[in-house]
């Protein structure tokens, strides 16, 4: 399992990846019990820190699937916001990145 970076680019885009306590992502998020967040207008995805209840396999999954709504919103997509569209495009992703051979 390949690492989660602390930034990357898309487009003009300059992204940050800061993990936080469940605590903080409870009171950043709508939804209790949520992993991740993205935040395009402040261009940072908001991570939950693993712990031994919470699996990084798991960090790992929500990171791809938040790099898809940072993708979808980067290419200006009506659906960025749409979890029926991003949380298969974050498996996609996830796949290629875990399978590519080089």
């Amino acid at each position: 399992m390949r690492k989660i970076p602390t930034a990357f680019t898309l487009g003009a885009h300059r992204f940050r990846v800061k993990y936080v306590s469940e605590d903080e992502m409870n009171r950043l998020s709508e939804d209790e019990g949520c992993y991740g967040l993205t935040h395009p207008d402040e261009l940072i995805i908001y991570l939950r820190e693993p712990s031994k209840t919470l699996k990084r396999s798991i960090i790992v999954e929500t990171f791809w699937h938040e790099f898809g709504h940072c993708l979808l919103w980067t290419l200006g997509h009506k659906d960025w916001r749409r979890e029926q569209v991003v949380t298969p495009l974050g498996h996609a992703l996830k796949q290629f990145n875990d399978t590519a051979e080089f």
